[in-house]
């Protein structure tokens, strides 16, 4: 066990550092993350750098969980949280660091510089998504020069770490993308540093799967109705919801027994909802808000799609996949590696309203390919992407820098 690289006789102390601990695909791979290392016997504390509302099930691991007082948006209190983080962490003294996200994989390794080299902790970065995203306005456009602000802030927390870990294969080039110009192998730099380890998701809790009547009730759903629906945060242009609406549009137009649904909140919601007010699809297009039991959308979708301009390794589509969906996905991070094209459902171009529509249609007009589809999808989540093994891999990762260090 990975205890034994520390002492035979006390267990690995672990420390999840993330942005904020609500809801979304990180805060949803740490927690399974946190779930399987108590399992395991490990001691596991979480960090949030925003003095935000904290998700019930983290509380409900028994966990300790630290908020500091940083917000959400960038802001120069950002920076004073690494003072707050350093001495919360010289308190704590564990052995392993985890950051998720570029905020803490900036502010972390901050935190830990002056550490004596024999108490410092073994630090761990993860990149869950492409790291010019930082340099994306709300409008889409790239700032050059938040784009280089971008590629020194991930190159200084990559350079502090001990390893950079990805949440799929593809983010292996993103990486390389922050070390161009800085080194002249990088190879040399991945054999050493990157290590892969894939979202997973919670298998049991997608057991017995039945369609969940109450939420097709109430969007007036009739016998023939073909529910398209889609959960994420409502955070244009990144989750590409717009994009979804104007393909919408042109799916109701082939499609008139289509319906769609999307779950989740966020600033952009009024933007949208008048959106599809101008497209003239707001009586076919319900805004669910924040649904606690996502569980419950899954189960009452005939096809999920993801719209997204970009991601690293949405666990939305895991989800959806083993709930038995066909995902309509865009290609954007590792979604292809789940999502495999035109057996698990259909992947497009990012920002291609047109593709995502005719993936779309070829869905709702075809329920046997539906079924199919689905059926491949819950099959491929259930023999590759058990949150079990991302925690395996991670744990590995953790056993060969704490083996080296001690």
């Amino acid at each position: 066990m990975i205890e034994a690289a520390v002492s035979s006789s006390r267990p690995l102390h672990v420390v999840q550092v993330v942005r904020s601990a609500s809801y979304g695909g990180v805060e949803n791979h740490v927690y399974e993350l946190c779930r399987h290392f108590l399992a395991q016997g490990l001691r596991v504390d979480l960090v949030s750098l925003v003095d935000q509302e904290v998700r019930a099930d983290f509380h409900e691991l028994g966990i300790r969980i630290f908020r500091l007082h940083d917000r959400m948006g960038w802001s120069p209190r950002s920076l004073t949280t690494t003072f707050e983080l350093r001495k919360l962490l010289r308190t704590l003294a564990p052995d392993v660091v985890h950051l998720h996200g570029i905020r803490p994989t900036l502010v972390g390794p901050l935190s830990l510089l002056g550490s004596r080299s024999k108490g410092r902790p073994a630090v761990f970065a993860t990149l869950h998504g492409a790291y010019s995203l930082m340099a994306i306005d709300y409008y889409g456009n790239v700032s050059r020069r938040l784009l280089l602000l971008a590629k020194a802030f991930h190159w200084i927390g990559f350079a502090l770490s001990d390893r950079v870990m990805v949440d799929c294969t593809t983010l292996v080039g993103e990486v390389r993308k922050v070390y161009r110009g800085l080194t002249w192998n990088f190879d040399r730099v991945a054999r050493r540093k990157v290590r892969v380890a894939h979202n997973g998701i919670d298998l049991q809790q997608f057991e017995n799967m039945q369609q969940h009547a109450d939420i097709r009730q109430r969007l007036g759903c009739e016998s023939g109705t073909v529910l398209i629906g889609s959960i994420s945060r409502l955070d244009e242009p990144k989750k590409g919801t717009g994009v979804l609406l104007r393909a919408a549009r042109i799916v109701l137009d082939e499609c008139p027994n289509a319906r769609f649904v999307i779950c989740g909140e966020g600033y952009s919601r009024a933007e949208l909802e008048a959106l599809a007010a101008q497209l003239e699809i707001a009586d076919r297009v319900v805004f669910l808000g924040f649904w606690k039991d996502a569980l419950e959308v899954y189960r009452a979708l005939d096809v999920f799609v993801l719209p997204s301009l970009s991601e690293g390794f949405p666990t939305v589509n895991l989800e959806a996949m083993a709930a038995g969906l066909p995902v309509v996905t865009t290609d954007v991070g590792g979604a292809a590696e789940a999502v495999h094209e035109g057996t698990c459902g259909f992947v497009v171009p990012p920002n291609d309203a047109p593709a995502l529509a005719a993936a779309m249609i070829r869905l709702c007009t075809d329920s046997a390919l539906r079924s199919t589809m689905g059926a491949h999808a819950r099959k491929v989540v259930k023999e590759s992407f058990g949150s079990d093994v991302t925690a395996r891999r991670v744990m590995d990762a953790y056993r060969e820098v704490v083996a080296r260090s001690g």
